[in-house]
């Protein structure tokens, strides 16, 4: 495994995202509103949106809280490496998908694409 994808803001990025995606299921799961987890963790509503969204990551403290409030392991809010990996390969494409569509250069878009087969091989 590419242990370089485990530095920098991509990767803190790539967590607050798989964990706020987790705390929205879970809590969905257990039929809670924000505004239920918000209370039941003594914070404020916009906190529980802003870790859903991906904007802010809770502390260890807050996952502690947060996992015996929805009645799971802190482990299932925090991502392994793997999915973390894959998390980051789903980010890559949609953002190198988003840079091609802006291209109007057809051999710059050549470009690209043969660095790309070539790194396949």
């Amino acid at each position: 495994m590419d242990h370089r994808q485990f530095n920098g803001e991509g990767l803190v990025d790539t967590l607050k995202k798989i964990i706020g995606t987790r705390i929205k299921a879970l809590r969905k799961h257990r039929s809670l509103t924000q505004e239920a987890l918000a209370e039941a963790m003594a914070c404020e509503t916009a906190t529980i949106g802003r870790y859903e969204r991906g904007e802010f990551s809770p502390s260890v403290e807050q996952i502690a809280k947060m996992a015996d409030v929805l009645g799971v392991s802190p482990a299932e809010i925090i991502p392994s490496s793997y999915e973390i990996s894959r998390q980051e390969l789903v980010d890559l494409r949609e953002k190198l998908f988003t840079v091609a569509l802006c291209i109007d250069n057809p051999e710059k878009l050549r470009v690209i694409l043969d660095l790309a087969e070539s790194s396949d091989k």
